[in-house]
């Protein structure tokens, strides 16, 4: 059982995040969003550039580091079946293709060439997206603004 999803970094196909739980659309636009405010306020964040490995430990810090729930895995072509694939520009930390098993179990592709905007989704999307960014920023900037001793 799950909410499965697997993040693809659109430049290095080496590795890739398996999500266990949360692997759905709101999610995925969140953390981003999440991440893209982490870079704008947090000065060790702004110095560390954000690629899929850090990605996974910022998804990671936001489960409460439960191992289990999100985690790498050497690249291979699988597609998850629940939400598919999302593969991610990291250089911007925007969403810009999705790959799933049509019903045939065939991969297609989807970009997504427009920008996201939240107006676009229902309000309860809208409020599940506000929540999941609002708590991935707050736990990972609690983090990373932790005094080292």
């Amino acid at each position: 059982m799950g909410n499965r999803c697997i993040i693809k970094d659109k430049e290095h196909k080496d590795y890739y995040i398996y999500l266990q739980w949360n692997g759905g659309i709101e999610s995925i636009r969140a953390f981003l969003d999440g991440a893209k405010r982490l870079q704008a306020v947090n000065q060790r964040i702004k110095r560390m550039r954000f690629d899929l490995f850090n990605f996974a430990v910022c998804i990671q810090n936001w489960f409460g580091n439960l191992g289990y729930s999100c985690y790498i895995e050497k690249y291979d072509d699988y597609v998850s079946q629940d939400n598919g694939n999302y593969i991610i520009d990291f250089k911007n930390l925007e969403l810009v293709a999705k790959e799933y098993l049509n019903s045939n179990g065939e991969v297609e592709t989807v970009k997504k060439d427009k920008p996201f905007n939240i107006e676009d989704y229902n309000a309860e999307f809208q409020t599940k997206f506000k929540e999941i960014s609002d708590s991935f920023f707050e736990v990972n900037n609690n983090i990373f603004n932790k005094k080292q001793d």
